[in-house]
């Protein structure tokens, strides 16, 4: 809201009402002393700028705080203006967006600023060490996130009230599904326009892909995935990818996996590779690693010892080929368990 040629004259009604995208605020010190209560207002300013901050993010609005007119509810909005000496406004000016990184996650300070408007008595003089507070929020493009303060507060700008979201009322998660969602299909939207322009854009077919994916809808993701295979077909980590939206439960599904992988099976025991991947040590531990999330550890242990074989120095084939070896130790122990059980 642009109010630079406002004139915020004492006592005068202020001529909009609050809504989505506007609050009014009035901080009055109850410190006896001078110093005390520029304090008092330091710190209910700061609280209010985290707070509104955090609730116009959330809501995706540009919206501005006054501070320095009357919000009393049912009453008219007089303007009082706060007083602010000199060395305290400016140590508010100075200091407001540092107290802001404490939102989380990390906002750009352009996102805000902040603008004291001179208070003006009836006769058009100013009204000397007195201002009406601008504190202006004005929103990136939309994050599927949900903004806290430092504390893990948060709040989202409703009608003219910030509501409280917590993790005790479901409500956190409750909108953060709802934002999620809502960026999901704007993302989605976005990407089918550009598609038309570029039909052909290996970039735009895998964000396509791993959309749909995040989406859902996996059957129209395979699709995607296979487009850009078909482009690129040498991206193991996209194949991986595509080989990941499969139900590895289901054993025709695995069997597709492991294809997308350029992986067979013969007599179901013994796994060889159909491509030339075997001298690249990476692709052996990346295999090995979705064959284990698959419980296929002995499978996995196989494509570890081919990566150590190329490159006996790299730890991370020696780290996964262990991790592998303790959850094969495991799944042996528990059916040992079990038998023992059922023979009693």
């Amino acid at each position: 809201m642009d109010l630079s040629s406002f004139q915020f004259i004492e006592n005068n009604i202020f001529s909009e009402t609050e809504s989505t995208v506007l609050e009014f605020k009035m901080i009055t010190p109850e410190a006896p002393k001078r110093k005390d209560q520029q304090q008092q207002i330091r710190k209910k300013f700061w609280n209010y700028c985290k707070e509104y901050a955090v609730a116009f993010l959330n809501a995706n609005v540009s919206g501005d705080l006054l501070v320095g007119i009357l919000d009393e509810k049912n009453k008219p909005h007089y303007i009082k203006g706060i007083k602010l000496e000199d060395s305290f406004k400016d140590e508010l000016d100075r200091n407001t967006n540092s107290k802001l990184t404490e939102i989380k996650p990390k906002v750009p300070v352009s996102c805000f600023s902040l603008h004291f408007h001179p208070l003006l008595i009836s006769n058009g003089k100013r009204y000397e060490e007195h201002y009406v507070i601008q504190f202006s929020v004005k929103p990136i493009k939309e994050q599927d996130c949900l903004y806290t303060t430092n504390s893990g507060r948060c709040w989202i700008r409703r009608g003219t009230e910030n509501v409280t979201l917590s993790d005790e009322d479901g409500s956190f998660r409750a909108e953060f599904k709802k934002k999620n969602l809502r960026v999901l299909n704007n993302k989605l939207e976005e990407n089918y326009e550009k598609l038309e322009k570029e039909p052909d854009s290996p970039k735009l077919i895998l964000e396509r892909a791993r959309l749909l994916g995040d989406y859902g809808e996996s059957i129209e993701s395979q699709k995607y995935y296979e487009e850009y295979i078909k482009l690129i077909p040498g991206n193991q980590t996209v194949r991986q990818e595509y080989a990941s939206t499969f139900q590895l439960e289901d054993k025709d599904q695995l069997q597709k996996a492991l294809n997308v992988l350029g992986i067979k099976e013969d007599d179901h025991k013994l796994i060889t590779t159909v491509n030339s991947r075997l001298n690249d040590y990476m692709w052996c531990i990346n295999t090995g690693v979705f064959l284990r999330k698959v419980k296929r550890y002995k499978d996995a242990i196989h494509f570890f010892n081919m990566a150590l074989k190329i490159n006996p120095k790299y730890r991370k084939a020696a780290y996964e080929k262990n991790k592998t070896y303790i959850l094969l130790y495991k799944k042996i122990i528990f059916y040992r368990i079990i038998y023992q059980v059922l023979d009693l």
